[in-house]
């Protein structure tokens, strides 16, 4: 009898052990605090958005139904992806163009104070913009993931081109994507307040690659493509190096440094 009564007393304390473990292991799994590991302590869903994502714009930015962040008015579904992942096929491909591959090469890390590498790209007008053509004004270049990277990147394109402090007599500036102009033709059709600046097209990524922007933090496609990187240029001198991973507007920074 005592032998029984031992074991009963056995089973009943594994059972509140085993319960109790499961009330504490309901409790960590509800109370919020590992849900989202990217939501810090006392910040609200939309703070953490709005950190997040800094740039971006409301729905009705864009007049087109289906999803606002990525898909351009009239644009289809084959389309969109080709455009962001332009080397996942569709109807982007490799460019051929062997214009600026005999560039001297230059360390991000150790630019500042060393000469521009000169360089011909072409650009939103289909003329041609020379880097040396420039070599008595200031030149602000802003290079980027372009066409796949909205909203952060087409709104830094547009504030750099609207800002006027930043295109005046002595001092320009140009955005460096690594898409095809039609790619542009058709984003400033369909959104013309994205045509704002001189964009230039590094199609074979020759002069990104040059001025060794492929590899920076800012970039989400490590290797392939820029990030969110400026450089300042006086007199053919590189004067002022910003790479920027939270994809900032950051036009007082660029202004303060000319």
């Amino acid at each position: 009898m005592k032998k029984n009564s031992s074991i009963l007393v056995f089973l009943v304390l594994g059972l509140l052990v085993i319960g109790g473990f499961s009330m504490v292991f309901l409790s960590n799994k509800n109370d919020g605090t590992s849900v989202n590991t990217n939501q810090q302590t006392e910040e609200s869903n939309e703070q953490m958005t709005a950190r997040m994502h800094p740039s971006q714009p409301s729905n009705n930015d864009m007049s087109s139904g289906g999803n606002p962040n990525t898909q351009l008015p009239g644009e289809s579904y084959d389309e969109m992806m080709a455009r962001m992942h332009p080397s996942q096929g569709g109807s982007a491909s490799v460019s051929t163009d062997k214009i600026n591959m005999d560039m001297n090469k230059i360390q991000f890390s150790s630019a500042v104070g060393q000469q521009a590498s000169d360089f011909t790209l072409t650009q939103q007008d289909g003329s041609k913009f020379k880097l040396s053509d420039y070599k008595d004004k200031t030149v602000i270049l802003f290079f980027n993931e372009g066409s796949m990277c909205y909203p952060a990147c087409w709104n830094q394109i547009a504030a750099l081109g609207n800002d006027q402090r930043f295109n005046t007599e002595n001092i320009v500036s140009a955005s460096i994507v690594t898409d095809t102009k039609d790619q542009w033709d058709k984003i400033i059709s369909s959104q013309p307040k994205y045509g704002a600046g001189n964009i230039l097209f590094d199609t074979n990524k020759a002069v990104s690659g040059a001025y060794d922007v492929l590899n920076l933090p800012s970039s989400m496609h490590k290797g392939s493509y820029p990030g969110h990187t400026y450089m300042i240029i006086k007199q053919g001198v590189i004067t002022y190096v910003l790479d920027d991973p939270n994809m900032a507007l950051n036009n007082d920074a660029l202004a303060s440094k000319l």
